[in-house]
């Protein structure tokens, strides 16, 4: 049994979902229950910092991919690539 600091209750381990195990190999339960969880993350979800960080991940992937495109085309035409097509 554990208590959620969220919702303030007595849940059981299942109602917790784990985390990733440590270098040891020990899992350890998330703070929230899942329900919970999945509230706070619909809630962080509609804040700016999250629209801002999702902005600016979209922004540097797509330069990324524009950027090996680039290179992959400069290989092809430079002879040090074989067309794939």
């Amino acid at each position: 049994m554990k208590a959620c600091p969220m919702c303030k209750q007595e849940k059981t381990n299942e109602e917790f979902g784990n985390r990733k195990p440590n270098k040891a190999g020990k899992v350890y339960l998330h703070s929230y229950c899942k329900q919970c969880h999945v509230t706070k993350w619909k809630l962080f979800k509609k804040t700016d910092e999250f629209k801002a960080h999702q902005r600016e991940y979209a922004r540097r992937y797509y330069a990324e991919q524009r950027r090996l495109a680039k290179l992959a085309k400069e290989a092809i035409n430079n002879g040090t690539l074989k067309d794939m097509t």
